[in-house]
């Protein structure tokens, strides 16, 4: 699993990406500027490991600066102390050797943290390569970092699946919450907000099937998607709808995940919708917790929930064609036995 590094800089550093690349770390670079750093950091800082900056880079798109201007440097690591603090690693990568010999100094008065060890020179082959092993030992010691490398196969096909949808970023938090817990149990996590994030997983699921023909549009209504008729056709089952039969010549569900999408929805699939409900409105659930009192259903949910994503990443892969697709579908009127009189 490679460690993703946001490089803040005004050119490319080829010689610096060429050995990164052999300590499995990849650079992401193409942010020249404070205010697009700041901003880029704003929408996405969970996407990266670590943050490299190099000591000068201009203020904005607009402008320019002179060679020892530190103000786009001290406004992006101001944020990055204030609104990301230890959760994300940052270092300094220059090739000035002037502003490497002062730069500490500006910078003591802005950030609390000890920045020794966090300045490189990108002249120094050395410097490079021990930048390159820091980077490593603050990132793989980070819980977040294990977790998504323990489970690299499920969030790597959640990534695929889902990378642009509206709530890609908080279930995959939910997710990476969930499995923090139950590698470090902490005393007060609020374990049945999550059961709502499992449901929208399903739903992103369902969508990803629709969009690709796997079940048809009977699943749509008002711009949602039915869980149940969803999970139903999936798996199978004839779907009967004011009077027409609808349903699949193909099965696309395997039987344990027929299995394990039921039992989830059995649980998490009620009239409220999942964006903003309250467990306690799910009867079901809410009665089950009140002896229970514990995230043990929740970890058994999640670890199906990861199964079904890198099974229905995997299948969806071999079966991505929508008119292949489209033509395994069934439609029929049902036949009265009584006459109309």
């Amino acid at each position: 699993m490679k460690i993703k590094v946001l490089l803040i800089d005004d050119e490319q550093l080829l010689a610096f990406k060429d050995i990164a690349e052999k300590n499995r770390i990849e650079i992401i670079d193409g942010i020249g500027s404070a205010d697009k750093a700041i901003e880029e950091l704003k929408k996405n800082h969970k996407n990266y490991d670590a943050i490299i900056l190099d000591g000068i880079f201009f203020l904005n798109e607009e402008t320019t600066n002179s060679e020892q201007d530190k103000t786009p440097l001290i406004k992006v690591i101001k944020y990055i102390d204030k609104e990301l603090g230890s959760r994300i690693p940052w270092f300094i990568l220059s090739g000035n050797i002037a502003f490497n010999k002062d730069v500490k100094e500006d910078l003591k008065s802005y950030v609390e943290n000890d920045f020794s060890e966090k300045i490189y020179d990108k002249l120094n082959k050395k410097d490079l390569q021990d930048l390159c092993d820091n980077i490593k030992r603050c990132v793989e010691n980070k819980i977040s970092f294990k977790i998504k490398k323990q489970y690299q196969q499920a969030f790597d096909s959640y990534d695929e699946l889902f990378i642009g949808s509206r709530e890609f970023e908080e279930c995959k938090k939910a997710l990476l919450d969930i499995l923090t817990n139950i590698s470090e149990p902490k005393y007060d996590f609020d374990y049945l907000n999550y059961y709502p994030k499992l449901r929208i997983i399903i739903e992103l699921i369902f969508w990803k099937a629709h969009k690709f023909g796997l079940i048809p549009d009977i699943v749509l209504k008002n711009d949602k998607i039915n869980l149940t008729y969803s999970s139903l056709l999936l798996s199978g089952i004839v779907l009967d709808v004011d009077g027409t039969k609808h349903n699949l010549s193909k099965t696309h569900f395997v039987e344990i995940i027929r299995t394990s999408v039921k039992e989830i929805l059995s649980i998490v699939n009620h009239k409220s919708h999942a964006n903003g409900e309250n467990t306690s409105k799910n009867k079901k659930l809410f009665e089950f917790e009140q002896r229970v009192k514990n995230p043990h259903l929740l970890y058994k949910m999640t670890f199906e929930i990861l199964d079904i994503i890198i099974w229905f990443n995997s299948y969806l892969k071999d079966n991505n064609d929508y008119e292949i697709n489209k033509s395994y579908w069934i439609q029929s009127e049902i036949k009265s036995f009584y006459k109309k009189d």
